[in-house]
């Protein structure tokens, strides 16, 4: 019998499954903004250099 506080090793892997999920997703939302940030780099550069402006003076 399980005395009160203690905690037996379905209880450390659910703690342990828990942080592994939270930082996965920690590490899955990084990746996205990093990516969303080099693209948005790339199309502030190709802008300013007028490579990808679609706008035309006339």
């Amino acid at each position: 019998m399980e005395s009160e506080g203690a905690e037996g090793p379905d209880e450390v892997a659910g703690v342990l499954a828990d942080a592994f999920a939270l930082n996965a997703t920690v590490v899955a939302a990084a990746a996205l903004t990093a990516g969303s940030g080099l693209l948005a780099a790339r199309w502030i550069t190709d802008s300013a250099h007028g490579r990808g402006s679609r706008h035309v003076d006339r």
